[in-house]
């Protein structure tokens, strides 16, 4: 849940805080933030090159990227200005902080194969969590950007990822007056993942619905499901693992201890793409690309909690990959695949 104007919590953005220095080869050592404590692997997201400084994606030019990603059948794909200093922006870092241990690919820039896509509000937002609602209806534009996101993953990943390639997808659960959160409303359906898999393969996804998979430890039916696809990729049949999984909206969500928690997700899955959804209260998709530690505390045993008094101290370089994903997924729209031979359909 974000922390920002023209949103669901209406509180001010804060200010956001990035790495300094430059990345470029040859130029001075930058200067370096502080190292985040709990970690196994070091986060090779800052600008922290111990001395040797590399092209990270600060020097990477995303002057390409379009302002508007993805606009077709009124489903509208915007950049985000700021993820705001809650969930949403805790979420987005938490999957950058973690990145490099769990084995999370990079696109051609370097960047890290994982985002956070604020989804918009809608009239639902304040139905009871058990109030039946038309899923296909209400996630009709989801599925389409989420399936564009998939498809972009799958071109970046796809020649250094191994079969099954995985996909990590989260959402937040109820919060305050979102008592029925269209984030985690999205990956508690499966026809939401089928859907958005065939928006992303086209003839190409063999099968029209994903194979269930045992749970993963931590956790339940209620709260994640694994899917396995296959897909003729040019010929080749492919297989990709989407995890999804709901959140909840508190603490518990960061714990870097806790199974069930987006930590324990991305541990157990050790996905090669990861996908963070939450809403925000406007009328468009928003592909964020900024994550600091504003409102997020990381004690000295690497756990995360949320401080609403905690100003920004530490960046992450600007990460495009979603945005990237998106558009490109969005250009290149479904393949068209006729072979009977490995049941297309």
């Amino acid at each position: 849940m974000p922390i920002v104007p023209n949103r669901v919590s209406g509180l001010p953005t804060s200010t956001s805080t990035t790495a300094t220095g430059s990345s470029t080869l040859g130029a001075p050592s930058p200067v370096l933030p502080m190292p985040l404590p709990g970690r196994d692997a070091p986060v090779d997201l800052f600008d922290r090159t111990s001395g040797t400084p590399v092209p990270r994606s600060v020097a990477v030019t995303h002057a390409e990227i379009p302002d508007t990603l993805l606009d077709a059948a009124g489903t509208k794909v915007e950049h985000g200005a700021d993820p705001g200093n809650f969930y949403c922006e805790h979420a987005f870092f938490t999957l950058q902080r973690f990145a490099t241990e769990v084995g999370i690919k990079k696109n051609a820039q370097g960047e890290p194969l994982c985002g956070f896509l604020h989804v918009p509000f809608d009239a639902q937002c304040g139905a009871a969590p058990s109030a039946t609602i038309d899923v296909a209806t209400r996630y009709a534009a989801h599925r389409k950007v989420v399936g564009a996101a998939i498809q972009g993953w799958f071109q970046a990943a796809k020649e250094t990822a191994q079969d099954p390639i995985t996909i990590l997808i989260t959402g937040y659960g109820p919060f305050q007056s979102i008592t029925n959160n269209p984030a985690g409303g999205f990956v508690s359906h499966q026809e939401n993942l089928d859907a958005a898999m065939k928006n992303a393969f086209g003839t190409a996804l063999i099968g029209r619905k994903g194979k269930r998979l045992p749970d993963r430890i931590g956790g339940s039916p209620a709260d994640t499901m694994a899917l396995r696809y296959k897909v003729n990729d040019g010929g080749r049949v492919r297989e990709i693992v989407v995890v999804a999984e709901r959140l909840k909206v508190a603490d518990v969500a960061l714990d870097n201890g806790d199974p069930g928690s987006l930590v324990g997700a991305l541990k157990a899955v050790k996905p090669h793409a990861a996908l963070a959804l939450g809403v925000h209260g406007g009328n468009t998709f928003l592909a964020e690309h900024h994550a600091d530690d504003g409102g997020l505390v990381i004690d000295a045993q690497g756990k995360a909690r949320h401080d609403d008094n905690k100003q920004p101290s530490v960046a992450f370089l600007d990460n495009y990959a979603l945005a990237r994903a998106i558009h490109a997924g969005g250009q290149r729209g479904p393949a068209r695949v006729a072979d009977a031979r490995i049941g297309n359909v």
